[in-house]
């Protein structure tokens, strides 16, 4: 991609950064424990699914390194309130969901 990039063109790379989510502070701690376990376990099975996770963070300095000079870097992060209509696809049934590292629903992996 970066070859076919005509000098004065633009190049867009967009990928997520899985290490900055985070639950926001003031938050149960026993809901900030599933938080935190559930996001080791998706991080789990992106690493065994063959995913960088670390690609996010990476981006900025690789296209610099492909010769690149004007570089800007732009973040998003969204913030929502559990229970929400349009919260619909951010949510699964945890219950019916089988753990990767031991093969049990919840509550029954610690």
């Amino acid at each position: 991609m970066a070859k076919a990039v005509k000098p004065g063109g633009w190049l867009l790379v967009e990928e997520p950064d899985f290490t900055i989510e985070s639950i926001a502070p003031g938050i149960d701690e026993g809901l900030i424990r599933l938080w935190t376990h559930g996001m080791r376990v998706v991080g789990l099975v992106q690493r065994q699914r063959g995913m960088d996770v670390t690609l996010g963070q990476r981006l900025f300095s690789m296209v610099r390194d492909l010769g690149f000079t004007s570089l800007t870097s732009d973040g998003q992060t969204r913030m929502f309130r559990g229970g929400l209509a349009r919260c619909g696809s951010l949510s699964t049934d945890h219950g019916a969901t089988l753990c990767p590292l031991c093969g049990h629903g919840r509550n029954q992996c610690a």
